[in-house]
């Protein structure tokens, strides 16, 4: 199975329950298997104030559970941005892995 070099899933209002149940075990579950691209990165942007580590920790427990061994390697792979009312967001290359010099992505959101 090919898999691309480089991808990014973003969930907006990422400190929220169906990312708890859902939407982080789907990839975590491609990640035990092998199968996600080995720089893959989610990026949860939410109204939350969360850290990185802080927004790690809300997923560590459940996926420890259920899966130890590689449940640190997975989680190394999520990262959070808090949003505020309007923002604009390049995560730098370095955090999500590509090459030096490139921006990933460019995301725009109103809370209003």
């Amino acid at each position: 199975m090919h898999k691309p070099p480089h991808q990014m899933l973003v969930i907006f209002g990422a400190s929220g329950d169906l990312t708890r149940r859902k939407l982080i075990p789907a990839p975590f579950d491609l990640h035990r298997q092998n199968l996600l691209p080995g720089n893959f990165v989610i990026l949860g942007p939410g109204r939350t104030e969360h850290t990185d580590e802080s927004f790690r920790n809300l997923f560590r427990e459940s996926l420890e559970e259920k899966h130890p061994e590689t449940a640190t390697s997975f989680l190394q792979r999520l990262f959070y941005h808090p949003a505020g009312s309007v923002y604009t967001h390049c995560m730098p290359a370095d955090r999500a892995g590509t090459e030096p010099g490139k921006r990933t992505g460019r995301l725009h959101t109103d809370d209003h």
